[in-house]
This record gives structure tokens, C-alpha cells and sequence, in this order.
């Protein structure tokens, strides 16, 4: 959170899911939360990652929407990056990539949804939590399927056989920690779920 209001650019919304976590989370959200009207904070029963991101796709009433998972972080020029490449290209559709891996080199692979057994690099991977794109496509695609695992892949085959325009940036300006507990791809192994989940999105 702290990295979000840190960011340059000031005309931004921040919806904060809290994916029944059991944690101190809203202990250490709330007070923020009540001293700035741009921060929202939803509390729901577990539901898993992308039903969560759904929620605050839903509640988004900005232009363009994003995303950020609670251990990670951006880097100050993160949201400005991305709102330069949009408007330099109008026929943009979505943006993805641009991470910083932070944490062992083990970690920096995850299982290959379309060759079971295997792994491949993050840098292979379209990972939504980086996702960049008009609030209104997220929408007009119903959202994030719900899915156990490469949901993320499959939100861009939708935008593909659109034919919508996606690129990936190459700065690396979000800051993926690899040491957390609760990352998408060890609790699929794990067969786990997601606890928590911030969304952001930009006025």
C-alpha cells in the first residue's frame, strides 16, 4: 500500500480486498484508510484470487485499472510508465510485465499451464498482477475467470481472439517478491487459495 501512495501522480483510487485473511490486516489498513477518501477497504469470505480481483474490478470507478498483490510493491514511476504508454498508443489494449523478481532464483520459475509437469521463467509468464488495461475491458470481458491456476493466460487468449491489441513493458517497475507465503503459483502445487489481495485503480 505504502508504495501506492508514494506514487507521483496523485488522481488515483485504491481498493483494498481482503480475502479473509486471519491476519492484522485491517488493524494496519483501517487507520489509512479512514485519513484518505481515496482508499476503499472490502472484506469478504475467502473466495480465491480472481474472484477477489473481480470484486475490486467491480467497485473500480476509475478509467483504468491495475493491480497490486500485498507483499509486492511498485516503484515510484510504475503507474506513470504505464499511463504514458496508453496514451501514446490509443489502440493499446492491455499492458503487462515490467518485474523486478525479488528473492531466491529457484523461485523465478512456476508450472507450465500448457505442458504439465514442467516449469517455465515468470519472465514467460503474463502474470495478472501486473495487468494494465481500460476498466471497461476488464468488464467487458466479465472479469477474471475463476480458475485454480493460469487464469491470468487465459484472460489474454479472450483478448486475443479479439484480436486486442497487448504489449509488455520491459522497465522493470513492479517489485515481485518471491519469498511470500501466499503466491499464486506455490499454493496451486500447494493446492491452496489466495488470502489477500489489494487492487488499484486510477482515476
Amino acid at each position: 500500500m505504502a508504495s501506492v501512495l508514494t506514487q507521483p501522480c496523485s488522481n488515483w483510487e485504491l481498493i483494498i480486498i481482503d480475502d479473509g485473511s486471519a491476519d492484522d490486516t485491517w488493524q494496519v489498513v483501517m487507520p489509512v484508510v479512514t485519513s484518505d477518501p481515496r482508499i476503499t477497504y472490502c472484506y469478504h469470505t475467502t473466495t480465491g484470487l480472481p474472484r477477489s480481483r473481480n470484486i475490486g474490478i467491480t467497485l473500480a470507478s476509475g478509467e483504468s485499472t491495475t493491480f497490486i498483490d500485498s507483499d509486492d510493491e511498485y516503484r515510484d514511476n510504475h503507474l506513470a510508465v504505464r499511463l504514458e504508454a496508453m496514451e501514446h498508443t490509443p489502440s493499446l489494449a492491455l499492458l503487462y510485465g515490467g518485474i523486478e523478481y525479488v528473492g531466491p532464483l529457484y523461485k523465478q520459475y512456476a508450472p507450465d499451464a500448457l505442458r504439465p509437469g514442467k516449469k517455465i521463467h515468470l519472465s514467460q509468464c503474463y502474470a495478472s498482477g501486473t495487468f494494465f488495461a481500460r476498466t471497461s475491458l476488464f468488464k467487458t470481458l466479465n472479469g477474471i475467470r475463476n480458475l485454480p491456476f493460469a487464469e491470468d493466460f487465459e484472460f489474454i487468449q479472450r483478448m486475443e481472439k479479439r484480436g486486442l491489441m497487448i504489449a509488455k513493458v520491459n522497465e522493470p517497475t513492479y517489485r515481485y517478491r518471491l519469498d511470500a507465503d501466499n503466491r499464486p503459483c506455490d499454493l496451486y502445487e500447494r493446492g491452496g487459495v489466495n488470502k489477500r489481495f489489494w487492487s488499484f485503480a486510477s482515476r
